[in-house]
């Protein structure tokens, strides 16, 4: 991996997304923020991701309903399967790829493709048959947590969409190879 693409304090990384982040150092970083600041913030709930990224018409990439890599960073976007800048995918030409604009609905960007994003809900497979159908918190407890928004280093149809097979792991997990990243942050 580059160093320059590390994130959060490597020199010159500052355009790129923090890697290799467990939920744990997520969620202290969450609580960090909040005592420094004063507000509340933490990772969203699975269902509140979903629909930043989706928005409220099923589609299904935040931009619509094909992908290709004028849209997101998933495997074979580049010559090395590496993370791309926050924002890359912003409709503007960079060097011979001409970008479209992977903005949800609601404006949020980079949800699908380039890293996976934590969420504060424990994974469940069955969780949804038996949830509330309005703005459910995830189940109780569980073994793993929710991740969402796909990977640089994943192939597009199974992982760089919303929804994708994989949706949890242990909350310790941290491996650059498995590229994550804390979601964006949600004042309550």
């Amino acid at each position: 991996m580059q160093a320059n693409n590390h994130g959060g304090g490597t020199p010159d990384s500052d355009p790129y997304p923090a890697i290799g982040v467990n939920w744990d150092s997520a969620t202290a970083f969450c609580n960090w923020v909040s005592a420094k600041t004063g507000k509340i913030y933490r990772l969203p709930t699975e269902a509140e991701w979903e629909k930043a990224a989706r928005g409220a018409d099923q589609r299904r990439y935040p931009w619509g309903n094909s992908i290709d890599h004028s849209y997101a960073n998933f495997v074979y976007s580049q010559k090395f399967d590496t993370v791309r800048e926050v924002g890359f995918y912003d409709g503007s030409r960079r060097g011979e790829l001409q970008t479209h604009s992977n903005a949800s609905p609601y404006g949020a960007f980079d949800m699908a493709g380039n890293v996976m994003e934590w969420c504060q809900d424990w994974y469940s497979r069955d969780y949804y048959s038996v949830s509330p159908r309005k703005n459910p918190k995830g189940p109780d407890s569980g073994a793993y947590k929710v991740v969402r928004g796909g990977s640089f280093s994943w192939i597009r149809w199974t992982f760089a969409r919303m929804g994708g097979p994989l949706r949890g792991l242990v909350p310790g997990a941290s491996d650059d190879r498995l590229p994550l990243r804390t979601a964006a942050l949600t004042q309550t």
